[in-house]
């Protein structure tokens, strides 16, 4: 494996273990606490280190804000927003219980940033969809180790859903 394929392996395990991604208008945090039926996995190991379970499980916290600003553009608070509708579907193309399958990942990471609406070449499970609450967040819990597909599905009254899905 060369010097390249490790970076990009590693830059993707770490977002998947630290888990926190902003993106236009939504703010996402996975737990990097995983439990196993109500076994707490050690979180320091890879995901695919073969004395870890693939049982573990993580959850993903999507919290909406909008961001107001003053006469003079600059940000005077985030304010959170409820009734956002989301939808967090695992792509069951990648076993990521498994090293090799986090390389098959690593070599894709481009073309899912640069169009994050086509399905082609990926197989899906039937996804989980949440409402964000009056603080709000949309969580997602006990999800297995993977890649997920995170996207607005629905904005609440008076706002813009985010245009592209997302992957973490």
């Amino acid at each position: 494996m060369n010097k390249f394929t490790k970076q990009c392996v590693a830059a993707v395990a770490s977002l998947a273990m630290a888990g926190t991604l902003c993106v236009a208008g939504a703010v996402v945090a996975g737990s990097s606490a995983w439990a196993a039926d109500g076994t707490a996995c050690e979180a320091s190991k890879a995901p695919w280190d073969s004395t870890q379970t693939a049982n573990c499980v993580g959850s993903i916290k999507i919290t909406k804000y909008k961001d107001e600003v003053n006469d003079q553009g600059a940000q005077k608070k985030s304010i959170k927003v409820p009734n956002a509708k989301f939808k967090v579907t695992k792509v069951t193309s990648f076993d990521l219980t498994k090293y090799d399958k986090w390389l098959d990942v690593a070599a894709k990471v481009q073309t899912l940033n640069a169009t994050p609406n086509s399905t082609e070449g990926l197989t899906f499970d039937n996804g989980t969809e949440k409402q964000t609450g009056t603080d709000g967040v949309a969580d997602f819990k006990n999800l297995g180790i993977g890649l997920y597909k995170v996207e607005e599905t629905q904005a609440a009254d008076g706002y813009q859903k985010l245009a592209n899905p997302f992957f973490m």
